[in-house]
């Protein structure tokens, strides 16, 4: 069913890691240090690289910046096994590198990691019943009737957007790939068939960063496998992810891939491009201003549309978020904040309870 989407919405939602994290699903900052347990080899290893990481001055997310240096590990591990010129030079070439054993480690080092990734961050491990799922389908239930829809983009690829259009019947949720569908799209289409001829307000789940359980496939451009359901069938997920899948695994990770680089990513942002064009209100949830594309985004939209930004945080104040936002702008391309880059902070509490907060939100935004 083709659905066109109005880029002339008043408030889009963006939602981080922090959204997620009341729902069950650790950070990636806390994945190295709660998702690794030592018990082999190539865990070992994992541990090691995340250790050396975390004592650096990486400020990427933790687990992302494992992965990233791992990938640079093996790429390290094939020229000194490949290249005739590093051979001719290396003259004593260890039997490790030699032979493509530390290379083959590396490989099962990185499978690990995507695996964990699947474990964590699959359907089964949300909270179905905490506050922080009460509070999202709230809000997004409250945001939608205000204006028939809520388009929410998100640097998260978790599977909660799977599990909450499962699970609720006042929201039809919407998205560029059907769970049992093998291609992205450029269309829209329902997560649920039995709600696609409904009236329930929609919700468009934009992708920045794509899904952990979405696998790109080669045969044909944006061909997907998804594997959603074999997650959601597995306590933990146990999709057992090789280094030939772990590679081919739609996500983004901010260390590595820049947006133009994959279909899924590139129409993603380019719908953000589009509302941030028109909106007047952008709301965050959970989003700590890290990811530079994305802060770009907004930064470079406000020079002509100067649109209100609030965001929802028990703990990073206004000061501390300005800074967060000018430190990854420069970093990355030495670019200034825009003034009107000023995030207005809704304060809220951890044990706030859902109804409350939601109406505080909505009295903001209105």
């Amino acid at each position: 069913m083709k659905i066109k989407t109005d880029t002339k919405a008043d408030i889009v939602l963006l939602t981080g890691a922090g959204a997620s994290s009341g729902i069950g699903y650790p950070t990636l900052d806390d994945m190295s240090k709660h998702s690794i347990i030592v018990d082999d080899d190539i865990t070992d290893l994992i541990s090691r690289i995340s250790k050396s990481i975390s004592k650096g001055k990486i400020k990427t997310a933790a687990f992302e910046a494992v992965i990233a240096q791992i990938k640079e590990y093996i790429d390290i591990a094939d020229s000194l096994r490949t290249c005739p010129v590093l051979g001719k030079e290396i003259r004593q070439m260890p039997e490790e590198i030699k032979h493509g054993k530390l290379e083959e480690k590396l490989k099962k080092a990185l499978a690990k990691c995507y695996q964990i990734l699947a474990d964590e961050y699959g359907p089964k491990v949300i909270m179905k019943d905490s506050k922080g799922f009460l509070f999202l389908e709230g809000l997004f239930e409250e945001l939608s009737k205000k204006q028939s829809e809520l388009n929410v983009f998100t640097t998260n690829y978790d599977c909660s957007y799977q599990v909450f259009s499962k699970n609720s019947n006042k929201l039809s949720f919407l998205s560029r790939i059907q769970n049992d569908k093998k291609y992205f799209q450029s269309t829209w289409c329902n997560l649920r068939k039995d709600l696609t001829k409904s009236n329930l307000p929609k919700i468009y789940i934009h992708r920045l960063h794509g899904c952990v359980a979405w696998f790109n496939k080669n045969n044909r451009k944006g061909a997907i496998e998804n594997t959603v359901e074999k997650l959601n069938s597995n306590r933990y997920g146990k999709l057992q992810i090789s280094y030939k899948e772990s590679d081919s695994m739609c996500i983004k990770l901010v260390a590595s891939h820049l947006s133009g680089t994959n279909t899924v990513f590139s129409t993603a942002f380019q719908d953000l491009r589009n509302y941030l064009a028109h909106i007047k209100t952008l709301l965050i949830w959970g989003y700590s201003f890290r990811d530079f594309e994305v802060t770009k985004e907004i930064n470079d939209a406000l020079a002509s549309n100067p649109f209100r930004i609030y965001y929802i945080d028990p703990f990073l104040k206004e000061s501390d978020a300005k800074e967060n936002i000018e430190t990854t702008l420069e970093n990355n391309a030495t670019k200034k904040r825009n003034k009107k880059f000023s995030p207005i902070r809704i304060e809220c509490g951890l044990y706030d309870e859902p109804k409350a907060l939601i109406n505080k939100i909505m009295n903001k935004v209105k």
